[in-house]
Parts: C-alpha cells; structure tokens; sequence
C-alpha cells in the first residue's frame, strides 16, 4: 500500500510539494543549511571596502579574495570611467553572539576619460574592520547589527583623506531549506577631510534578495536595493536590480559571482561586478547545524 500511495503521489506531481512541505516544517534554526554558509546578501556595492553593502546575517569563519568593477560610458556627454579594485576580507567568530570582519586595503584602479582628456591611476584603497553580532528571533528568523569602521588608508586623494563608519542590520528569514529572504539596512557615514573644509555625505540603503539553494553546490538570487544621499549634497542614488550565483566546491571553498545595475537615480554608473573566492574553515559549524 505505501509503494502504491507514493506512485500515485509521483504522477500526480504531489512528491515535490510534499517535500516542500517536510522542508518548510523540519527547519530548526534560521541559519541551518545544506550549504556551507546561510544569510549572505551579495558582496557588492558602491561604497568604499565595502561600505553600504549589507553583510552576512550568519556567522563563519572565512578567508575571502573579492574582486569589484564598475563602468560608465557616456557617449553624448563624451563621459566614461572603469574602477576595479582587488581586496583581501576575513570573518572570525568572537563567540556565540558575536564575529569580526576585516577587509585589508588592497589595489584600486581608475580610468576616467572626459572629452579629449584621459586618465588613469592605480592606488591603494581603503580598509574597514567591523563587528557584527546575530541573534535568532525565531526558528526562521535572524538578525545581525552591526558596526564597521573604514581604514582610513586611500592614496587616490592627494591633499584630502577620507574617514567613514557603517552601521546597519543584516536579516535572515528562511521560508524553507532551498529559499531564504536575506538583506536588510545600511547606513554609511563618509568624511572628506581638505585642510579646513569637510565634505559629510550619509548614504542610507536598504537591500533584499531571494536566494534559492536546490543543491548543496550552488544557489542562484536575484533582490532590489534603494540608494539615497543625504548631507553635502542630496539626491535619490538608484534603485539596483541585481542578480548572482554561488558554487560551493568542498572543502569549505565558494565562488561567488554578481551584478548590479543603477537605474533610475543621479548614480549614472551602467554596470557594477564583483566576485568573491572565499574558503570557509570549519564550515558548516553553524550553517548545518552541527553545534
């Protein structure tokens, strides 16, 4: 009887709701996966070392490669600029309700082209250290304020240095074990100190993505952010569309690719990339489960 009740389940197309089902009712912490890590909106973002991108919801320890570019091409205007930068980012965990993020400076490259002028320069960036710290409000829910302060270690200004902080709160709510909602709100502080004159500009976005996990070696998201400005000067930034995959090789290795696309704001930026090749030591401590 029970092989004739799951043949009738399998041609009716009820085995995959049912597992849907069993996967929404079995989960037992908002960061259990199957996958390596849990809560990990995409890394990118306009700001500074990362400033203004909403961070991981789950904790790990995590030794990270990120690579960043973004273009501008402005044909009427006789406008256009390419940034790349390349950066180390490390995560380790404090504790139970707490972990630290470290992303070194590393190399950023700029070429701008105005007209019949052209330029380019290779510096180094900034850095930023932060604290973030996760607490489950429920089975299916996390969240994870945080605090970042930038390294104030830019050599693209000349006469001028740039000081800045970021606070926000990362969000987790796992719907089921294939889909989770991650995002949340960030608040960057940026400080442009000239001699006697300061440029202060706050950039407050808030960020969500859905990130579906059928297999335990790769999740596909797709999510919206809202840029705003607000300080020196005042403007709506961007509504950004992006999109991104993540493959999981074993051994706590991941690759991580996206995009963002600015619309509709005084951000004129047509196309940002990133990817990240990261290693997660001792993964799955948290994400599966296993403590």
């Amino acid at each position: 009887m029970e092989g004739a009740g799951l043949e009738v389940m399998r041609r009716t197309g009820l085995v995959p709701l049912a597992a849907l089902f069993a996967g929404r009712v079995a989960l037992a912490a908002p960061c259990t996966s199957p996958q390596p890590e849990a809560g990990a909106p995409l890394r990118l973002g306009p700001g500074p070392a990362g400033l203004g991108t909403v961070p991981e919801a789950c904790p790990a320890n995590e030794v990270a490669l990120h690579g960043f570019a973004a273009a501008l091409i402005d044909e009427p205007d006789f406008y256009g600029f390419l940034n790349a930068s390349v950066a180390l980012r490390f995560r380790a965990e404090l504790g139970e309700h707490a972990w630290a993020s470290l992303q070194m400076p590393g190399l950023e490259y700029w070429y701008v082209a105005n007209a019949t002028v052209e330029a380019e320069t290779t510096e180094m960036s900034a850095g930023a250290l932060g604290l973030h710290s996760p607490w489950a409000l429920s089975n299916d829910l996390q969240i994870a304020p945080y605090l970042r302060l930038l390294l104030p270690t830019e050599t693209v200004y000349e006469n001028a240095v740039r000081y800045g902080a970021d606070a926000g709160t990362a969000a987790l709510w796992r719907t089921h074990r294939m889909l989770e909602l991650v995002g949340g709100v960030s608040v960057p502080l940026l400080i442009t100190v000239n001699g006697p004159a300061a440029h202060t500009v706050v950039i407050p976005s808030l960020t969500g993505e859905a990130w579906f996990e059928p297999w335990t070696f790769v999740a596909a998201g797709a999510g919206l952010g809202i840029r705003a400005r607000f300080g020196t000067e005042k403007s709506f930034d961007a509504v950004d569309p992006r999109a991104g995959l993540r493959f999981y090789f074993g051994g706590g290795t991941r690759l991580e690719l996206g995009a963002l696309f600015p619309l509709w704001g005084e951000d004129r930026t047509d196309l940002v990339l990133a990817a990240s090749f990261g290693w997660l030591f001792e993964a799955g401590a948290h994400s599966t489960g296993l403590r």
